[in-house]
């Protein structure tokens, strides 16, 4: 929805920010951010269990995924928050 402003230089500004904030909500649907919250939220379950510190390789490739998705989950909250 458009924000109405009588001063025509801060209406420009507002308009920008607007689409701004539309470009925001796009990026963080093409990043699925929702869907990468999800399986980190499984992957930190996944690393509770005990057997999978018993196995050396799948416990270091979770914390390797976990890190990959939680930078992308900062970031596009970061976008976010700017706005």
């Amino acid at each position: 929805e458009r924000c109405i402003v009588r001063n025509p230089d801060l209406q420009d500004q507002a308009d920008r920010v607007a689409g701004l904030a539309e470009k925001v909500e796009a990026l963080r649907g093409s990043f699925d951010v929702d869907g990468r919250q999800a399986e980190l939220d499984d992957i930190e379950r996944q690393l509770t269990l005990p057997e999978v510190w018993g196995d050396a390789a799948r416990a270091r490739g979770l914390q390797q995924r976990r890190s990959r998705l939680q930078e992308g989950v900062d970031t596009a909250m970061a976008l976010g928050r700017l706005l």
